[in-house]
């Protein structure tokens, strides 16, 4: 339930303030029957004094209606914050085992924030103005109330026949909503492509099928839930107004009640059928729900500590017997401290993923990957190495952002880091609090190279895995860096590349083609 989320406190007066908010159809009802009866009687002093204790009635129960309004929204941002931090959380401190996409963290989960937790608040409204009513209409007259709620109760039953094909249909929404956004998304990010080949028309075709599949499935979940809708609201006409009018009308015809006492459970009737009507459709929403919630709960329960204790200091790392899908078998390896090893390899060989394999973000097929003679953990073994990927990353935000990363670097290192990297002139000319475009759409390739090399030379890691990380720089620049860069590093270097120089290539302590060491 919400509470599990968010401010004991907060839960608790949203629950007194729903509860005086319920009360406020019950007033209303009393008042409806006051009339009713004086009217019957000409007390012109009692009209008089019934209607202002009506006026000051409704102007509290109308702040009081603010005050759950501004509760519940309250109860809503804390949840959704909540929610997300648990997400974010789970994206940082994990592989992302779940697969969570963009659908789910945007659709998906505003889905769950309004659709779950908005209707768990409703719910508790709903389930007070019944209760609330029911007993004020027990005061009232005991037996009509009593057959206005059983008779109230059987829509539940109508509600049971359509459960199951919404909840189907739910599923099945939401399948089609994730492959309709990862097709838009592949649109977007391959748009320049299409438009430069002419493809257009090929690719709004393409797009058509997802696109009917999504709003299909929308329709049969809209109908289904619409279908239950209508068929609740028909059973309650007949259940709660024919019957319970023709009993009532015996009732007053007969002496057993007043009229005033009989509009008055007719029209706390509607928070008999109303909210459970409305409970019910809540309920129903709640079932499309199910599977996005059971995610959350995976993914808040699998997230880790984002604070990781730093490494120890590295001392070998070791494959052996290493196998991975069909790019290569038996693959043996070993890194010493200290060492500076160019790999090579011919292109598709899997170069940047055994990097991946290394850094934890995949697992090996076959064989032991071992560091400091010890069985890698995936979740931190990242914390050894810092890397230089071959499409940089650029957030949108400050040059000192990306290249600290929001620690607290000294001064004089981060200007030794930037002149090693050659970012002088580019720090000169901007500063280091000037805001980059996203993914560094202002810079120039080399430049955003050179980024993520000082970022990477900056995190103090004690390997350096190097992903044809100077492929964008002129070679005077390329091998400038590497004399630099690899003669000062107090640490272990593995780089990939293919067009380094002889004297580049004269750096490294050591050269491995890694077709040769794998079957």
């Amino acid at each position: 339930m919400f509470f599990q989320y968010c401010s004991k406190v907060k839960s608790f007066l949203f629950v007194v303030l729903a509860i005086f908010k319920a009360l406020e159809d019950v007033f209303a009802a009393f008042l409806v029957a006051r009339y009713i009866n004086l009217a019957q009687t000409k007390n012109y002093h009692e009209l008089f004094s019934l209607t202002l204790v009506a006026v000051v009635g409704f102007m509290i129960f109308t702040l009081l209606g603010l005050g759950y309004r501004r509760i519940k929204t309250s109860l809503l941002k804390d949840i959704n914050v909540q929610f997300k931090n648990d997400l974010v959380a789970y994206l940082l401190g994990t592989n992302n085992e779940l697969k969570l996409d963009m659908s789910y963290l945007t659709n998906d989960l505003k889905q769950l924030e309004t659709a779950r937790i908005e209707g768990q608040l409703n719910i508790v409204l709903y389930a007070l103005q019944f209760l609330t009513s029911f007993f004020a209409g027990l005061v009232a007259n005991l037996i009509l109330t009593i057959v206005y709620a059983l008779t109230s109760l059987i829509p539940a039953a109508v509600q049971r026949l359509f459960q199951k094909k919404i909840e189907t249909s739910s599923v099945t929404w939401q399948t089609s909503n994730s492959a309709y956004t990862a097709k838009v998304e592949e649109l977007f990010k391959n748009l320049s492509l299409i438009q430069l080949y002419d493809v257009r028309k090929l690719f709004s075709t393409k797009m058509q099928k997802p696109i009917l599949n999504l709003e299909e499935a929308l329709r049969k979940m809209n109908l289904n839930i619409g279908y239950t809708t209508e068929a609740l609201i028909g059973t309650s006409l007949i259940t709660t107004i024919v019957i319970p009018f023709l009993l009532g009308i015996y009732l007053v015809m007969s002496g057993h009640t007043t009229v005033g006492a009989l509009l008055m459970i007719a029209q706390l009737s509607n928070n008999f059928t109303g909210p459970l009507i409305a409970i019910l459709d809540t309920l129903n929403t709640l079932k499309t729900t199910d599977s996005i919630y059971q995610k959350y709960l995976t993914a808040k329960n699998a997230k880790r500590a984002l604070d990781l204790p730093s490494p120890k200091d590295f001392d070998s790392l070791s494959l052996k017997q290493i196998s991975f899908k069909k790019l290569y078998h038996d693959l043996d390896l070993q890194v010493l401290n200290h060492e500076k090893i160019l790999w090579t390899a011919p292109s598709g060989f899997g170069k940047t993923t055994l990097f991946k394999i290394l850094l934890g973000e995949l697992a090996p097929d076959t064989g032991t990957y071992t560091l400091n003679q010890i069985n890698v953990d995936p979740a931190t073994v990242h914390a050894y190495f810092a890397h230089v990927a071959q499409e940089p990353y650029i957030f949108a935000d400050t040059l000192q952002f990306n290249l600290c990363l929001g620690k607290d670097i000294p001064k004089e290192k981060l200007a030794e880091v930037i002149e090693l990297t050659g970012l002088t002139k580019l720090v000169a000319q901007r500063g280091l609090d000037s805001v980059l475009q996203p993914a560094g759409a202002d810079l120039s390739g080399g430049q955003k190279q050179r980024i993520e090399l000082a970022r990477a030379l900056l995190q103090d890691r004690p390997i350096l895995l190097i992903d044809e990380g100077t492929s964008a720089l002129d070679p005077k620049l390329s091998e400038m860096i590497h004399e630099k860069v690899i003669a000062n590093f107090n640490g272990t270097v593995i780089e990939i590349a293919h067009k380094l120089s002889p004297k580049e290539q004269a750096l490294f302590t050591k050269k491995i083609a890694l077709d040769e060491l794998s079957e």
